[in-house]
């Protein structure tokens, strides 16, 4: 892909394998490259639908552009009408910019189900939460991990104020405070959740950095998080600038989720330097969290499992959208899920 394009990774390859390395000149096009031969694998001689030169050459076309406002996103859409009765529509982030209704036969949606599982906890109220209150964004791993964080943070007698899901507007927040424009969508929205806490008012915000998820298959050579799920948390605290106010607690410790023993360790380290924390209570708060955690994974996995009966039932087809824990954010997503269901 892109990333081929530097040569530092040309380079690695070279190192890594021992053997020469070829670099092709079209590599950040590889993946349409690939699509376009699949597709002409699987041709079966019906005509083109595109259009011929001369229909090319007398084409014409309007540009209009217009607010959706048949959902929340809002999204600002560009219209373009071509002679024919022709039409094609950008910038929609769901089906409904289209022209299309959300698919009224209910068909499973595990993005939207994994979303509403991670994150519909309640919190406890502000008279309940005796030490407190404790902002978490919801950026890149939250989105796997927060049934245990918000497990644990209850359970030690927090009241948690989770960001919300993502948006231009939380975008938008976050902006001035971007070091660089190269860094991925998912990373340049953590700035806006964060700065939304701050607005809230909030004085201490967790973020850990994650170098170490769990190893899902025995086989894998590695489980850790890409470079910027790793560290982002140190980037927000050298970047937000009222973060460095000392009235502003951002705890962003390292520690890693390989395995219960390991993070239980690293939990009781940081949690027991806070005054009244006893050992025994961050036990008892991770054993509750490492199980709610297990408990909405394997939630996860029977809908997956409910899905396949479905489709096998129903004799529809499915499609398997694979991206990263945050990739069901529906601002990261970009309606991509309910554009599929829409389709039947």
């Amino acid at each position: 892909g892109g990333t081929f394009y530097n040569d530092a990774v040309l380079r690695s390859f070279e190192k890594i394998s021992g053997i020469e390395a070829v670099r092709p000149d079209i590599a950040g096009i590889m993946g349409a490259f690939g699509a376009a031969l699949i597709a002409r694998e699987h041709y079966s001689g019906e005509e083109t639908t595109m259009l011929s030169i001369d229909q090319i050459n007398e084409l014409k076309y309007e540009t209009s552009i217009a607010r959706c406002g048949r959902c929340a996103n809002n999204c600002l859409l560009t219209i373009n009408k071509f002679t024919g009765g022709r039409r094609f529509i950008t910038g929609n982030r769901c089906e409904r910019g289209i022209g299309k209704e959300k698919n009224a036969d209910h068909i499973p949606n595990l993005f939207e189900y994994k979303m509403e599982r991670y994150f519909s906890y309640s919190s406890l109220t502000e008279e309940e939460a005796v030490r407190g209150t404790v902002g978490i964004p919801r950026v890149l791993n939250m989105y796997e991990n927060y049934p245990f964080w918000h497990t644990f943070f209850t359970k030690l007698g927090y009241r948690i104020v989770l960001s919300p899901a993502s948006s231009h507007k939380i975008y938008e927040l976050g902006i001035e405070s971007i070091p660089s424009e190269s860094e991925c969508y998912p990373a340049k929205l953590a700035h806006g959740h964060i700065k939304w806490l701050l607005n809230q008012g909030l004085t201490y915000i967790f973020y850990p950095c994650i170098p170490l998820e769990r190893k899902e298959i025995d086989g894998a050579n590695n489980h850790f998080n890409c470079p910027i799920v790793t560290s982002y948390p140190e980037n927000i605290k050298n970047n937000v600038e009222e973060l460095k106010n000392s009235d502003i607690v951002f705890e962003n410790p390292f520690m890693s989720f390989e395995n219960d023993k390991i993070l239980s360790a690293r939990l009781v380290e940081i949690f027991t330097a806070k005054p009244g924390i006893t050992k025994e209570e961050v036990m008892e708060a991770f054993d509750a969290a490492w199980k709610e955690l297990a408990a909405a994974r394997e939630d996860i996995q029977k809908k997956g499992e409910e899905t396949l009966a479905y489709l096998k039932a129903s004799g529809r087809k499915g499609i398997v959208l694979a991206g990263r824990p945050y990739h069901i954010d529906p601002e990261i997503n970009h309606g991509i899920p309910e554009l599929i269901n829409s389709f039947g």
